[in-house]
């Protein structure tokens, strides 16, 4: 459970780097307006993803260290 929790940690990390490089390249004067508009979206819902992992994981997580109370 460590190591999956830590990969979720290494992911929210990579996104928050993602939406700083995107951002920090600004303004996107050469592509179409739509585009970064996408990218922003799309950014957004691997976020939401992955805050939705987690909170799967930490679910999981301390379910399977009540089961020792549970089976008790």
């Amino acid at each position: 459970m460590k190591q999956a929790s830590g990969k979720v940690t290494d992911a929210e990390h990579n996104i928050k780097l993602s939406r700083i490089s995107f951002h920090g390249a600004l303004p996107h004067n050469f592509v179409e307006k739509e585009i970064p508009t996408l990218i922003e979206c799309s950014i957004s819902e691997a976020s939401e993803s992955v805050s939705e992992l987690k909170s799967v994981i930490e679910k999981s997580a301390f379910r399977i260290s009540q089961l020792s109370e549970f089976y008790s």
